[in-house]
């Protein structure tokens, strides 16, 4: 069962090492956790804003940024808010508005299917097992998913 109060690692590159990532982590003025999410390159973007105790806290939107083009209005609004890229600790959450995502501690889809891949059942318990004990979790942004590793590091599904 999953541990709702654990909190997950979310890593990332900076906008400036990685500008065509899709998403960012970091903390901004006065402790807060935020995950900045592009959904659209070129005018949209959100943030994710976590207590210090990794509660998701609420859910901000930009529409006026284009990541392809403006990168010294992004500079200025991410010192404004106080961006500091770095790693977040954040709890499970799920939101459907104003996008549908979630951070949660369930499998990869194929990991139901182990045993009919040719894993025996004692390697594909062990798998779910290695996988829950590392604490790797699915991250969805909008139509993009994630799977994260224990260190934060994502991979594109």
């Amino acid at each position: 069962m999953a541990n709702e109060a654990r909190l997950h690692w979310i890593q990332t590159l900076s906008p400036r090492e990685d500008p065509l990532a899709l998403y960012y982590t970091g903390t901004l003025r006065g402790g807060e956790q935020a995950l900045l999410y592009k959904r659209n390159e070129s005018s949209l973007t959100y943030i994710l804003r976590f207590q210090g105790d990794g509660a998701l806290q609420n859910v901000q939107e930009r529409e006026d940024i284009n990541w392809y083009e403006d990168y010294p209005v992004i500079a200025a609004w991410l010192e404004g808010i106080g961006f500091t890229p770095g790693g977040i600790r954040v709890r499970a959450f799920s939101i459907h508005e104003p996008f549908d995502a979630h951070l949660r501690t369930g499998f990869p889809r194929h990991y139901s299917e182990l045993e009919s891949l040719g894993y025996d059942e004692a390697r594909a318990d062990q798998m779910r097992h290695d996988w829950v004990a590392q604490g790797n979790c699915l991250l969805r942004l909008h139509d993009g998913e994630w799977i994260l590793d224990g260190e934060g590091w994502g991979e594109r599904r």
